[in-house]
């Protein structure tokens, strides 16, 4: 047996180990392999270290080997291959149903995996009851194992998640670090809340661990690269979400279901344009992405939605495949109106060409009537919601309704919105304010935003064509001025 650093290909510990393994004697025997390699590197056991290496989870070898297909199971789910939460969810409650005092499964099974299954931020899909059982689950895992780092992670993401309560969600986020210091989860929990208390210090701290212990973990390096985006350092925010076009690839699920490597190349081209408002290197670069997928019209009608309502940039209208756009809207069968999809990119398609602007009016007005009729999703996911419809409403020229919306918005964006919803929905409801003619509102929020991390930067104002009717605004020309380095 050997212990490799792989980051510098060095062996660091190496023993012929002969043992007969019996299920019963697998915990003594990972105890005992352990402790021969803390001794070996002379690594010095703290008590409660030593207490949990030689813990014994289960006394039951069947529930044991469950759980392991339940772990390979939820792991492949992390990467992509979701339908395998529920082999997960499956194989953990076998377990339990053998040991019910097995701390670790109540973590895994009910309290991690069900939260994933029936989504924290999902509400559609979940019922107050499994909620509750998320909370319970994970407080019965401490009860029995209190040192449980997974337990206290899943505590954490409920409370942060569901109860929008960023105090105790870092407790236990803490607590999870204390006991599991190289938690890449733990890490990243304690980013974003560093992040929405403004302490960016921190938050970049946590993340760079986080990258650096597990550097194959894409939602680490989404946060990294989003941190790197906010606060402006754009070669390092490219360098990031390279990286992560390298962990994932591109896959889509039926008309939706786009994979990180498209989250990725969106974010790549936002950094392009925010670095240096460079919008030929931006278009060459998607059509490099698009080649590459070999992307159906109706493929690339979702990847345009998605990117075009926050980066509309003057390229927009001669981008790729336009003509195809516009024929998968106007003419494929089953594209009709009522469809979000096409209600949206319709919209651009009159905003690029300034073809009928009153029909591109009510197209706005349409998208935002829809989506005030649907279900509303939880909180935090509504700053994302009534900050679209508001923008859209104002595109419509329905100004009471839009400044409704916003109000609302900007409200719940207080107390509960994760820092990416906020830091995301800034920019339109400055937007949204240069729609509603409240020009000096508009220009308090840029200014704020270019003081500190955002979404905003210099060269996004000068090519994103919303801040149009600003633009030769003293102000706006001034802060350009000043925010230039």
């Amino acid at each position: 047996m050997s212990l490799i650093d792989a980051v510098r290909d060095v062996q660091l510990w190496g023993e012929i180990y002969e043992k007969v393994l019996e299920p019963e004697s697998v915990f003594a025997v990972q105890a005992e392999i352990a402790t021969r390699i803390a001794e070996a590197l002379a690594v010095a056991l703290a008590p409660e270290e030593q207490s949990r290496l030689t813990r014994v989870p289960t006394t039951d070898p069947q529930a044991f080997e469950l759980y392991l297909i339940g772990q390979e199971a939820e792991q492949r789910a992390h990467r992509g291959e979701f339908d395998l939460y529920q082999v997960a969810y499956d194989h953990y409650r076998d377990a339990l149903e053998r040991d019910p005092d097995y701390a670790e499964v109540h973590a895994a099974a009910i309290a991690g995996v069900e939260s994933r299954l029936y989504g924290i931020s999902r509400s559609e899909e979940r019922t107050p009851e499994q909620v509750e059982r998320v909370r319970t689950s994970a407080e019965r895992a401490i009860e029995l194992d209190p040192e449980l780092a997974h337990a206290h992670l899943v505590l954490g993401n409920y409370y942060m998640g569901h109860m929008h309560d960023a105090v105790r969600a870092k407790e236990s986020f803490l607590r999870a670090r204390r006991f599991d210091p190289d938690n890449v989860l733990a890490l990243r929990g304690l980013a974003q809340i560093n992040m929405r208390q403004g302490d960016w210090d921190a938050a970049r701290a946590d993340v760079r661990r986080g990258s650096d212990l597990d550097p194959r973990e894409p939602m680490i390096q989404v946060l990294a690269a989003d941190l790197a985006f906010y606060t402006r350092r754009f070669e390092e925010a490219e360098l990031l979400h390279r990286r992560l076009l390298g962990l994932t690839k591109l896959s889509y699920d039926g008309e939706f279901g786009p994979s990180l490597v498209k989250l990725a190349t969106q974010h790549l081209l936002s950094v392009y344009l925010a670095a240096d408002g460079d919008t030929e290197r931006a278009a060459g670069f998607l059509n490099e992405i698009v080649a590459y997928a070999e992307l159906t019209p109706r493929q690339l009608t979702v990847f345009l939605n998605d990117f075009f309502p926050r980066h509309p940039a003057p390229f927009g209208a001669a981008l790729l495949r336009v003509d195809e756009v516009r024929d998968v809207v106007e003419n494929h069968p089953g594209f009709e109106e009522r469809h979000w999809m096409n209600i949206v990119a319709k919209a651009w398609l009159l905003r690029w060409s300034g073809e009928d602007p009153d029909e591109e009016r009510r197209i706005w007005g349409v998208w935002g009537d829809m989506m005030l009729n649907r279900p509303m999703p939880e909180p935090a996911t509504q700053v994302d919601v009534r900050t679209y419809v508001a923008l859209h409403l104002a595109r419509a020229g329905r100004s009471e309704d839009a400044r409704a919306q916003m109000a609302q918005a900007r409200e719940i964006a207080e107390t509960v919105a994760t820092p990416e919803h906020r830091l995301n929905a800034e920019s339109r409801w400055a937007m949204t304010l240069v729609e509603l003619g409240d020009h000096e509102d508009a220009l308090d929020l840029i200014e704020d935003m270019l003081s500190r991390p955002s979404v905003l930067s210099v060269n996004l104002l000068k090519v994103q064509p919303e801040w149009d009717p600003i633009r030769e605004h003293p102000r706006f020309q001034a802060l350009l001025e000043q925010y230039a380095t």
